[in-house]
């Protein structure tokens, strides 16, 4: 019985550090393939293409300030 609580606690913990693991806006540069960069700050999408996506692909949210306005780029631009 322990050993079944201790399994579902250490699942439990890993499932919620994965879910939160990058949550806000964090400081990086976007390479785009038509040869650009933009530094800024980053925000990754939540959801992959290896589960189950509505659009079918990964979404990277940029944004050169802090409280600037919002770019989407794509996977197949990035």
């Amino acid at each position: 019985m322990k050993l079944n609580a201790l399994i579902a606690t250490v699942f439990f913990i890993c499932s919620i550090t994965t879910s939160v693991a990058q949550d806000g806006w964090i400081e990086g540069e976007i390479f785009l393939k038509n040869g650009t960069s933009k530094a800024g700050f980053i925000k990754l999408g939540k959801v992959s293409k290896d589960l189950i996506a509505l659009g079918g692909d990964n979404v990277v949210k940029y944004k050169h300030a802090k409280k600037g306005k919002k770019t989407k780029y794509r996977e197949p631009e990035i």
